[in-house]
């Protein structure tokens, strides 16, 4: 049984009970007068019988009262409390008396008029919550996009910087082939761009196979040149090693490291990048930092991407001086060619000029040649070149410009040198050709080819004006000393072109005699 109804049950029982139990006391006071009356009195039966007719239908009528006026308002009540008990704050008393019961309704309906509308609020409340915890997401989401925004931004900047700066290192170095004007450009990129005030470049040296250092910022006791890294060695060599970039957060923690100070122990970090070729290492840029762990994975990533510039400037700067240099060279000598001699005695003709001094040149011719190609052959004859050249350049000052200038004949630029110091270089390389018989062997044995020059000699301001005079006069010696025998040297002294017809005439006769009876060849 549900609340609503023991209450209806209990105010019912409760109304039936006050109303019936007086008047069940009042008929019972009147039900014993009228038998005492009626004891002494006859005739009052049927009075008495009216009587209790009478109070018999009033309890009728009042519990049919109490059932209408009470009992029913008192279930309407009921059921409408029972109703709202269960969340249905809408429900309403119909049409409430004006009567305590009536009232009792009408205030119900109104408590439940001002439920209704605070539930209503609560609702909008709610939806107000739920809208602005929404409009909080939706803001947090916003704040997390403008920061991620941001933060992309922020790299962005970044990496715009980094392409701008490699922008500006492939510029710089895409103007640059020679390995020195390479070198000051990887200098100011950087300690100029980058603001690194120490490092140290290391490359590879093909013939000892290590790793040298050929530049350095910040490392005043160190020579460069005079530090020089096997393979393995130290975090430079390591990096050359395993072919990627090392690191030391803390170098206080680590050994001494090859391209620092000396035996000082070095606080902060460093970063050894190996500069690849390919599959080659040929090179590891050095970078230090007075900071521990200063070098990010970015700084790391950029620093890459730099060396790989420089790895390939590098490699093609290594290829234009190759190709400058088999451009000015002899390829089968190794020393100069003819177009560079030329090049050379031009800039020292005007040298001599401005400056009123000396200039003189030689000219040497491998006497009967040809014979002794067609008696050893082209390939003894060629390593017989080659040794002569190198024999040449050993004897001479650095400033002297040695080159082939055709077949078998050699020149030497002598630049502040007179006609008869000329004539004695002359002297000294015709003798140590003649005495170096042990640089001239077969090379299947011991024997000792026989080999001698002419030598001629020219010199400004003695007989010449300008550069093809000198030339053509020292050409003219040289065939002088072969007329005169070979084997010597003869410096110009004003002979005549009609005069060396005559002595070709007995050089071409001496030639086909040794050709013929082969007696120059011991």
């Amino acid at each position: 049984m549900s609340v609503g109804s023991k209450i209806r049950t209990s105010l019912g029982v409760k109304l039936v009970m006050a109303i019936t139990l007086p008047l069940s006391l009042m008929a019972g006071l009147i039900l014993t007068l009228i038998t005492a009356l009626n004891s002494q009195y006859q005739g009052f039966t049927a009075l008495t019988l009216i009587l209790s007719l009478f109070l018999f239908f009033q309890v009728i009528l009042t519990f049919l009262a109490v059932l209408v006026f009470v009992l029913k308002p008192l279930q309407n009540l009921s059921t409408a409390v029972k109703r709202a008990a269960e969340g249905n704050y809408l429900v309403r008393v119909d049409k409430p008396k004006n009567d305590l019961l009536g009232r009792i309704a009408m205030h119900f309906n109104k408590v439940l008029a001002k439920v209704t509308d605070l539930t209503a609020k609560k609702i909008e409340v709610e939806r107000e919550l739920i809208t602005l915890k929404k409009s909080l997401t939706t803001q947090q989401k916003l704040e997390q996009k403008t920061q991620l925004i941001d933060s992309t931004s922020n790299l962005l900047e970044v990496s715009l910087k980094d392409l701008s700066l490699l922008y500006h290192v492939a510029h710089s170095l895409i103007q640059t082939i020679e390995l020195h004007e390479l070198l000051l450009a990887m200098n100011r990129i950087l300690s100029g761009v980058m603001g690194f005030e120490r490092f140290a470049l290391f490359l590879l040296n093909e013939q000892t196979k290590h790793y040298e250092l050929i530049q350095s910022q910040g490392m005043d006791d160190i020579v460069t040149g005079s530090v020089e890294i096997k393979e393995g060695e130290g975090l430079v060599g390591k990096s050359a090693q395993e072919k990627r970039p090392m690191m030391v957060g803390d170098m206080s923690c680590q050994p001494r490291l090859y391209f620092i100070r000396g035996d000082k122990k070095e606080e902060g970090s460093c970063l050894a990048l190996p500069l690849i070729v390919g599959e080659k290492v040929v090179g590891v840029l050095g970078l230090l930092r007075s900071k521990k762990e200063a070098f990010s994975h970015a700084d790391t990533q950029l620093l890459e991407s730099l060396t790989d510039q420089f790895a390939m400037a590098y490699d093609r700067s290594k290829l234009y001086m190759k190709t400058k240099e088999l451009s000015v060279k002899d390829e089968l000598t190794g020393i100069y060619n003819k177009r560079h001699f030329q090049g050379v005695l031009h800039m020292e003709w005007k040298r001599a000029l401005r400056f009123k001094r000396p200039l003189s040149l030689i000219m040497l011719d491998v006497d009967y040649f040809k014979a002794f190609n067609d008696r050893y052959g082209h390939i003894v004859g060629d390593r017989v070149l080659k040794e002569l050249a190198h024999l040449i350049v050993e004897n001479v000052r650095e400033v002297d410009t040695v080159a082939r200038f055709g077949g078998e004949e050699f020149v030497v630029i002598l630049p502040d040198t007179n006609l008869k110091d000329a004539a004695t270089v002359g002297e000294k390389l015709r003798s140590m050709v003649e005495a170096s018989g042990d640089r001239f062997r077969l090379a299947d044995d011991k024997t000792e080819l026989p080999l001698t020059v002419s030598v001629g000699a020219s010199s400004y301001p003695d007989w010449v004006t300008n550069e093809e005079e000198l030339i053509n006069t020292t050409d003219m010696a040289l065939y002088q000393a072969k007329a005169k025998g070979r084997n010597m040297v003869c410096p110009y002294d004003g002979i005549g072109f009609d005069q060396m017809v005559d002595q070709s005439k007995e050089i071409l006769a001496q030639v086909n005699r040794f050709d013929t009876h082969g007696t120059y060849f011991r």
